[in-house]
Formats: structure tokens, sequence, C-alpha cells
């Protein structure tokens, strides 16, 4: 168990550094790694647009803090799936006018359980001046996050 704990360590920060040098496939390794761990499914898919933008984002969307908040933001969504979810996760990074958009969904173990926000996903999104927005229908999960690329964060 100790050297399994050591191994995810090691890993998680190697995802980190990975996505502080480029953010998507950083993003995408470290989900990955996770849903391959816990014996799930993943679908990830970004946008030519997203892609496009977030390499041409320079400071705006790239800075050190707000590609950390980034990280944690989708490492909080994939432990909340991880742990209230079931089935194939799907995962869409893509752009609609200024704002980057992340959007999750999955399968829910329990029909009936009460849907939420995770506490601290919510904080990175206000701290990135986004917006986030989660719902529930017919056993499916999904949560959808917007984030400003550039300009007016407030």
């Amino acid at each position: 168990d100790t050297v399994k704990m050591f191994r995810s360590q090691v890993l998680f920060m190697e995802d980190l550094e990975m996505t502080a040098q480029e953010l998507v496939p950083g993003l995408q390794m470290s989900l990955l790694r996770r849903y391959a761990d816990a014996g799930r499914e993943i679908d990830f898919d970004v946008s030519i647009e997203a892609a496009r933008r977030i390499e041409q984002g320079g400071e705006d969307i790239l800075s050190v803090d707000r590609v950390l908040d980034l990280f944690f933001l989708a490492t909080e969504l994939c432990t909340n799936d991880l742990k209230y979810g079931q089935g194939e996760s799907m995962w869409r990074i893509s752009v609609s006018g200024n704002d980057l958009i992340i959007s999750q969904r999955n399968g829910m173990r329990n029909a009936a359980q009460s849907i939420h926000t995770p506490h601290r996903a919510g904080e990175r999104v206000r701290r990135l001046s986004g917006k986030i927005q989660a719902e529930a229908v017919d056993g499916e999960y999904s949560v959808e996050v917007r984030i400003p690329l550039r300009g007016d964060r407030s």
C-alpha cells in the first residue's frame, strides 16, 4: 500500500508538471490515469478551436496560477465522478466566445442521490472569474464550467 501511494504521488507530480507545460495534454493524461486506476472509461474531447485558442492564449489562460487552478478543478470534478458516478465519463473542452468551457457528464450510481457541486471546485471557478452549473437528469450528472479566456475577469 505504501509503494502504491508513493507511486500515485509521483505520478500526480508528473501530471501537474506536464499540465504546467502543456495544459490540455497534461489534463488529459492526469484524467486518463485516474479513471484507468479506478477501472472506469473516459472519453476526452478537445475542440480544434479550443486547442488553438488555449495555445494562443498567452498569459491570459496560461499563467501558472490559472493553470494550477484548472488542473485542480479538473481533479476535483474527476474525484466527484469517481466517488458518485458510474460508467463512461465524458469530458469536453471547447470555447464559446470568450469562454473556455469544460464539460463533464457521467451516469449516477444512485439516481435518487442529491446533486451538488464540489465545494472546492466552486471556489476555484470563482477564483478564475468563471461560472459553474451542475444538474442531474434521468440518472445522468453533468457539470459545465465557463472560464474567461482573456479580457475582463470581473
